[in-house]
């Protein structure tokens, strides 16, 4: 782990949390556990992971594929695709551990087709329920690093729930 990820980490511990609106609050969360996931959990989230997705640009960059036509020749357990068509494809991928983990760092971390899970993983907003879901299998959740939050986001309406 590089020094400049750790003071990335300490630079976003000094922010004032109580300025920031929801949406910055919730990207500070995950944010400020990068250092973290990445020298106490081993990317664990990364190792085992499965998840739905509609969009096939997702699939291609899990698989590394250059275009959709190839989704269907991915003969894959990690892969199931349910009423396969261009359009309203539900695909389910179970990564065991993802393609695009290399020593513990994503390959595709800045593409912006990684998956929207991937990005917002561990912290999950339900907007029409104003409630915040936290993973409980998520090592930074089981070692509490999320707690300096929850005052804050109670303060802006949102009920906080976790799940397994």
């Amino acid at each position: 782990m590089d020094k400049v990820n750790f003071e990335q980490d300490q630079d976003m511990q000094k922010i004032d949390i109580s300025k920031l609106n929801i949406d910055e609050l919730l990207e500070h969360m995950r944010g400020c556990i990068s250092y973290f996931c990445l020298e106490d959990c081993y990317s664990h989230c990364c190792q085992k992971r499965s998840f739905k997705t509609k969009d096939p640009a997702e699939v291609q960059a899990i698989f590394g594929l250059k275009d959709s036509k190839e989704i269907i020749d991915v003969d894959d357990y990690r892969l199931k695709i349910k009423d396969f068509s261009l359009k309203d494809t539900e695909y389910f991928i179970q990564l065991d551990p993802c393609p695009q983990l290399d020593k513990r760092l994503c390959k595709i971390y800045d593409d912006p087709k990684r998956p929207a899970i991937c990005r917002i993983y561990p912290v999950i907003e339900d907007r029409n329920l104003k409630t915040i879901i936290l993973s409980e299998t998520c090592p930074a959740f089981l070692e509490g690093l999320f707690e300096p939050y929850y005052q804050e986001i109670e303060k802006r309406g949102y009920k906080i729930k976790s799940v397994i």
